[in-house]
């Protein structure tokens, strides 16, 4: 039996849009599911079910424009475990491989950047049992021409170090031998800039580390993480201008007190998967169970959701969009999806049906006003999950609302 709390842990790690990895047991209901299942391809619908598309067997995705950049991995002939990026045109149809790699171990695939036909990834490569061999390198795919390309590769950092867009640059937090560092990337010189060093404490039992970076509207947005002696930890969100002068800092830890004392402290010191700021909204979720949407005051914090399941989501965003924000309910009962108005803080919520109403939503990706929907209709008391079939919906975040 699958739990609702495994699958929405395994969509938040591994479905940026709502791609199982898992295409085994596609459902016999109709041609379409039958056929899927045979060519091992998710089938892409729009809002009346009409197939519109199909991509092949994917793990991680990602909306750019009318198009859907995703990874999928699989063992060749010599045994070797391959993992290909490919990017499908939802205008033409057509599906083109941009690389294919047999070094990759990780890839930060929350931070994916896009600015312009340019789409920027951190990823780790080496031997997966040989530590000493992994190097940290900045992908840069060029979605128009189809091509990849390296800027930068070294050995003292990790594909964990997160990234975010900065104007038509990129910001890059990056590890050093005795602290952190937040760096701003030239993207047209191909050159790294020191914005500011985060020097560690000498005290031995202390531990201090930055765990995300977001930038907008001149602002920069760091999450910071305090360890002391007694393991006892405490989670910032520090505001900096352009220039790093600090604008304020805000101690949020006391949010976590959804669970055990233990439990608290450790999830402060998870790794950040989702972070955005704006006009005193916070959204957090990490790679373990706490996802939170926060008003920042002056004096004080508000919550407006704490998910104490894990199964509150953003959609997977890689550009700047003054559109709403979308948040959904991962595996949901009537697959609620919540529409933020980032200038005035409204959220509110609608359904999302389709005509087969045993699915529900698993996944979400969106790009300015384009939506992409995952999802499943996967039976968590059926051993393995059942017969089931994944889908992706294509929409608009007006037929979300309604309009």
């Amino acid at each position: 039996m699958i739990t609702k709390n495994i699958l929405c842990c395994i969509a938040a790690a591994i479905m940026a849009a709502g791609c199982s990895a898992e295409q085994e047991n596609m459902p016999q209901k109709n041609d379409e599911a039958e056929q899927a299942a045979e060519e091992n391809v998710t089938y892409i619908y729009d809002l009346q079910d009409n197939v519109i598309g199909q991509i092949g067997d994917c793990s991680v995705m990602c909306l750019a424009d009318d198009k859907i950049f995703y990874l999928s991995q699989y063992t060749d002939a010599s045994g070797n475990e391959i993992s290909e990026y490919d990017l499908y045109d939802l205008n033409t149809k057509e599906n083109f491989t941009l690389c294919e790699r047999s070094d990759l171990i990780y890839e930060a695939y929350y931070d994916r950047v896009l600015l312009g036909d340019h789409l920027y990834t951190a990823v780790t490569t080496g031997d997966f049992d040989d530590s000493e061999t992994w190097e940290y390198e900045l992908l840069d795919f060029d979605l128009k021409n189809k091509t990849v390309d390296v800027l930068l590769k070294e050995k003292d950092d990790y594909a964990y170090s997160t990234l975010d867009s900065f104007g038509d640059d990129l910001l890059l937090i990056r590890s050093a031998a005795d602290g952190m560092c937040v760096d701003k990337y030239d993207i047209d010189k191909r050159v790294c800039t020191r914005l500011k060093k985060f020097l560690f404490q000498d005290d031995p039992d202390f531990t201090e580390s930055l765990r995300a970076v977001y930038y907008d509207d001149g602002e920069i947005s760091l999450l910071r993480v305090d360890v002391d002696t007694e393991e006892q930890s405490r989670l910032y969100f520090d505001r900096y201008d352009e220039s790093m002068e600090l604008i304020s800092s805000t101690d949020i830890s006391d949010v976590f007190d959804l669970y055990e004392d233990e439990t608290n402290q450790t999830e402060r010191c998870q790794p950040v998967t989702d972070f955005f700021y704006k006009n005193g909204m916070l959204f957090y979720s990490n790679r373990s169970i706490s996802k939170f949407l926060l008003n920042i005051g002056a004096n004080d914090i508000t919550p407006i959701i704490k998910d104490e399941n894990g199964d509150f989501e953003t959609a997977r965003m890689i550009s700047k969009s003054d559109q709403p924000r979308l948040f959904y309910r991962c595996v949901e009962p009537g697959s609620p999806i919540y529409i933020l108005d980032t200038d005035t803080g409204k959220l509110t919520e609608k359904a999302f049906s389709v005509k087969d109403e045993s699915f529900f939503i698993e996944g979400m990706a969106q790009y300015n006003d384009k939506v992409l929907i995952g999802m499943t209709n996967l039976d968590f008391d059926a051993p393995g999950g059942g017969d089931y079939e994944n889908r992706l919906y294509y929409v608009s975040i007006d037929d979300i609302i309604g309009k």
